[in-house]
């Protein structure tokens, strides 16, 4: 995961449930392609994958505009 220069901000504190801390790890190792995250997703959790593609998409954008991820 590409963290962006925004990451000094130490008053910040972001906290990630399950499936978003699942999604973190693997976009350390797989890269931050939707469709991957999600079919890694689907191997992991009971998830539709048209499911798992929009959840996936839409937490990257969430992390995008927290400036997270690049």
């Amino acid at each position: 995961v590409v963290v962006s220069d925004n990451d000094m901000n130490t008053t910040t504190v972001h906290t990630f449930n399950e499936t978003a801390a699942f999604v973190w790890d693997a976009a350390k190792h797989h890269g931050l392609d939707p469709e991957v995250l999600a079919r890694l997703l689907c191997e992991e959790y009971d998830v539709d994958n048209r499911v798992a593609v929009a959840d996936v998409a839409r937490l990257l954008d969430e992390w995008k505009a927290s400036g997270l991820i690049r």
